[in-house]
């Protein structure tokens, strides 16, 4: 198949994909999206915090957080308490509220409306 008529076949795809009704929708994996994402900052100079940790679990090394319950599960509609810390830091507890969402049917949209929140972390 040639670049140009790849590129008319998704063009077709997502013309199509626009104008389905619900019976109509392909069956598309959709990639997953965090309900809760977190910017964790130094509160005095607000430079990165070194592997923070949300709820008991490992953010990574950047500073951003992807959270999830208390109780291992996923994060969805509705409210959340999560408390982050990190080494040489004091912890912050934060309800986060995440709306829920009515996606379109042929969409990836998830079912709530995902919340960035910053957050700053006192050091010790």
């Amino acid at each position: 198949m040639t670049p140009f008529l790849r590129v008319g076949v998704v063009l077709a795809l997502a013309f199509a994909l626009g104008a389905c009704s619900e019976k109509q929708c392909l069956a598309l994996p959709c990639p997953f999206e965090f309900a809760v994402t977190l910017n964790v900052h130094d509160a005095v100079d607000g430079g990165p915090v070194a592997s923070p940790v949300a709820n008991g679990f490992p953010c990574g090394s950047a500073g951003v957080c992807l959270p999830m319950k208390a109780d291992g599960g996923v994060i969805g509609a509705g409210t959340t308490s999560i408390d982050v810390t990190a080494t040489g830091y004091g912890h912050v507890q934060l309800d986060v509220t995440v709306p829920a969402a009515t996606p379109d049917p042929c969409s990836c949209q998830p079912e709530y409306v995902p919340q960035t929140r910053d957050v700053a972390l006192p050091p010790l």
